[in-house]
């Protein structure tokens, strides 16, 4: 009656059910918080929103977040029984030569435990297993594999039996595989998680990382864990803790081509292969912040801020801060110092009229291209984060701990911690 776009928000569980109408953005709200309530009541009881519209769950969402008290994890479940995965690896494997050009291969170790995964998934969870071309080389005794270029079994006109021969044909073909994922497997270390959200343009479905040789900060499940895990994420539900993710637009002078690039951790402006220091603009919100004259530029999220940005002495920030970080590379200057904005800021890059070289730009270690004269670079907070599957007794900072020693002393790590009384 009053115009406004409003919700059905329902409350499923084995006490009591209703449904009650409510504005999109508190409903998305009690539903950010009736999920942290269930995650500590058990899984009995579940929360479904029906007709909210993307940008209502992102504002929801996000609202959600920043409003929140205590609630780190969100207790999710199947609506229908998963009939797709993906498995995603990367780990730190010797590379080999091949006539002169680096080849990646895996060491027997990492076949042996792929492989084991994989007829796991398969044969005990009746899942479909789908893995990149590379992978799918290393594991001839896994026939029952299908690659992410694919065509797949039958569509609208029958089945599909060709492979796709042009590259709008292979982007259709890896768009329609990547669509029907219920979740992914990131096997290796935390570069999987990125490697596999990368893969993503829009919505990433839910990521489990498992680690091979060491564990990282995302990638705390061993491998020698994965089966209990995968029974547990399969047949009981999980935890999800929700990754913001880096919208990075790039507009070319030369060609006028706009190029929309996401990034899990970070993305990098640095000189390149020049001597000359880099010299750029940058704006949030259309205001001069400060112009880039050293090294570079990193611009991370709370995920990538373990990263880079930390070595380049940013702060860390927990992955449940919304926000974005700015972190400059070796400054000329003595009063530039990191920053840590809002997630709600637009950032614009672009060289000064009197840089004497171009700048370079990646997006978390990929998609490197040069900066140039008249380009200009445009940074949000995507509107798809990337959902990890965590176990609850997880915690940042244990990965912190494990992984980076943070928060520990060299002379005191060499004895081990006892909880506090």
């Amino acid at each position: 009656e009053d115009g406004a776009q409003r919700v059905l928000f329902r409350r499923v569980s084995s006490k009591s059910s209703g449904v009650q109408e409510l504005d999109s953005g508190e409903a998305l709200l009690q539903v950010m918080i009736k999920l942290g309530e269930a995650g500590k009541a058990g899984p009995e009881e579940a929360v479904v929103v029906t007709g909210a519209t993307e940008a209502q769950c992102f504002m929801g969402v996000n609202h959600a977040i920043e409003n929140r008290a205590g609630v780190n994890l969100m207790l999710m479940r199947w609506d229908g029984a998963p009939k797709k995965v993906l498995i995603v690896e990367k780990s730190s494997d010797t590379v080999r030569y091949d006539e002169g050009e680096p080849v990646g291969r895996l060491c027997h170790e990492t076949v042996t435990i792929l492989e084991r995964i994989c007829r796991y998934c398969h044969f005990t969870l009746k899942l479909a297993v789908l893995v990149e071309d590379r992978v799918k080389r290393e594991l001839p005794t896994c026939r029952f594999l299908s690659t992410l270029d694919d065509p797949g079994e039958e569509d609208d006109q029958g089945p599909r039996t060709a492979m796709p021969s042009t590259e709008l044909d292979r982007r259709e073909t890896l768009r329609r595989n990547l669509g029907s994922v219920d979740f992914c497997l990131a096997v290796g270390h935390d570069g999987a998680v990125v490697q596999c959200a990368g893969l993503f343009e829009r919505a990433v479905p839910p990521v489990l990382p498992l680690a091979l040789h060491h564990q990282g900060i995302m990638s705390r499940v061993r491998h020698d864990a994965a089966e209990a895990m995968l029974a547990e994420v399969v047949s009981q539900g999980f935890h999800l803790g929700m990754r913001i993710r880096l919208r990075c637009e790039f507009y070319s002078f030369k060609t006028g081509e706009v190029q929309v690039i996401h990034a899990l951790n970070d993305l990098v402006i640095d000189r390149g292969p020049s001597p000359f220091l880099t010299s750029v603009e940058c704006y949030c919100n259309d205001r001069l912040i400060t112009l880039v004259q050293g090294d570079g530029l990193i611009i991370a999220t709370p995920t990538g801020s373990t990263a880079y940005s930390q070595a380049a002495g940013g702060a860390m920030v927990h992955p449940d801060v919304p926000c974005v970080l700015f972190t400059p590379l070796n400054p000329h200057s003595l009063s530039f110092r990191p920053l840590v904005l809002p997630n709600s800021v637009t950032l614009r890059m672009q060289l000064t009229p009197t840089a004497r070289s171009v700048a370079w730009v990646c997006f978390d270690g990929r998609h490197r291209q040069p900066l140039g004269q008249g380009d200009s670079l445009i940074v949000t907070v995507a509107h798809w984060p990337v959902p990890i599957i965590q176990t609850s007794k997880e915690d940042w900072v244990d990965g912190c701990n494990a992984f980076l020693s943070s928060m520990v002393r060299d002379f005191v790590a060499r004895f081990k911690l006892r909880p506090a009384l």
